[in-house]
């Protein structure tokens, strides 16, 4: 049965549209809402996955305020993305280097971009099948695990960012409602006192534990500059790009909140999950009892929504860096992607370790370092060629005397 019977026609109509010059080149059609739950999903499911358990351990009880402090960093590292998607809008970063640095540009930009995409992914995998083993399905081989959630998110690829928009948009909304549901079911087992004293870990303790999450909010960034249509190029999707971070904060700090009032810093900083140990600990008049299933499969298909975005991104780096078709790649990059998440973190413990330590000076250098570079590039050219027809139109003034 069509699906033009059920007015998909215009999403269908955008999500197979070409540039007729360029067989390689799409152009998608994406609005303010699907920026906001694409950004979101693009940072959120691995963050409340990997960040909480480490951030108390570290902020204690002030780790919800570590959590919104990232926000606030974040929001100030992302000026550096405003001006690039405003000088160039609709134009994937790698061809901006093209155009700044010519071919070496896109060959050194290309590489770089792609093996983080590559890189991403595979960690976002891994960490989605760690949870889907550990929570759902302990006794399905991780291989199995890893090579379905490739399928679902390859296909989704395929269709573009479009069709990852709406996905995100219908799971962000469920998750959402879920998670706001288990946090107010579980205020009957809440302490406020928990949360005391506030600063009492002091600074140092809350600024070790924002600047892992400062890398997880980098990601928007890098979003931005590798899928052009999420690219705050106006006002409408600037606001989705804030409103995205600054609801990425909220939430995440949410997390932590509800975790430290129900368990305490000392016992919800041990815990691997959290947010997934609350929902064990509701019980509303014999009914609402063993939500963990529930909110485990939110998470997963939240994370399922993140390998979608990463795929697409990855795909459409390496289709401006090879220049050819992002569907080519489909299947080579699900390749890839499958080794790299069983080569560079054999454990889950070693992303967890790399993510501690190192995650955030290499979210900077891909977020912040080289397109700066390309912005200081661009403008030493555009000054020397003002200054070249300064000189030719002096030039010219001074000539025309002498010629009379």
């Amino acid at each position: 049965m069509s699906l033009r019977k059920f007015g998909y026609t215009a999403i269908i109509e955008r999500t197979h549209r070409f540039d007729r010059g360029s067989s390689h080149v799409r152009t998608p059609t994406v609005g303010p809402p699907e920026v906001f739950f694409i950004l979101l999903t693009a940072v959120l499911p691995t963050a409340l996955a990997t960040l909480p358990s480490g951030m108390i351990a570290t902020a204690k009880q002030d780790s919800w305020i570590a959590a919104l402090l990232a926000a606030v960093v974040g929001s100030v590292f992302l000026a550096v993305v405003l001006p690039v998607s405003r000088k160039w809008p609709h134009i994937h970063l790698v061809e901006i280097s093209e155009r700044v640095l010519g071919r070496a540009g896109r060959m050194l930009f290309g590489v770089a971009y792609t093996w983080l995409c590559l890189h991403v992914t595979s960690g976002i995998l891994l960490t989605l099948t760690d949870y889907v083993g550990l929570v759902l399905l302990p006794r399905t081989p991780p291989v199995v695990v890893m090579g379905a959630a490739l399928f679902v998110a390859l296909f989704a690829a395929r269709g573009g960012v479009e069709v990852v928009g709406r996905v995100s948009l219908i799971v962000v909304n469920i998750s959402i409602i879920i998670v706001g549901l288990i946090n107010a079911l579980s205020l009957t087992d809440s302490k406020p006192e928990n949360l005391l004293p506030i600063m009492g870990s002091g600074i140092t303790a809350v600024w070790k534990a924002t600047v892992p999450a400062v890398g997880f909010v980098l990601e928007l960034a890098i979003m931005c500059l590798l899928l052009p249509a999420l690219a705050p190029h106006n006002r409408s999707k600037s606001r989705a790009l804030l409103a995205g971070l600054g609801a990425t904060g909220i939430l995440l700090a949410a997390n932590v909140f509800g975790a430290v009032m129900v368990f305490g810093p000392q016992v919800a900083g041990l815990e691997l999950y959290p947010m997934l140990e609350v929902t064990r600990f509701v019980s509303v008049a014999d009914f609402f009892e063993r939500l963990d299933p529930g909110i485990a499969a939110v998470a997963s298909s939240a994370m399922i929504v993140k390998l979608m975005v990463w795929m697409t991104a990855t795909c459409e780096t390496g289709a401006r860096w090879l220049r050819v078709g992002s569907r080519t790649l489909l299947w080579p990059v699900s390749l890839f992607v499958l080794g790299l998440a069983q080569i560079l973190h054999p454990t889950i413990v070693s992303l967890r370790e790399f993510v501690a330590t190192g995650w955030t000076p290499y979210m900077c250098l891909f977020a912040l370092l080289l397109p700066a570079i390309l912005l200081l590039v661009e403008s030493v050219k555009e000054r020397l060629a003002q200054d070249r027809i300064g000189r030719e139109l002096v030039e010219g003034n001074s000539a025309e005397p002498s010629s009379e």
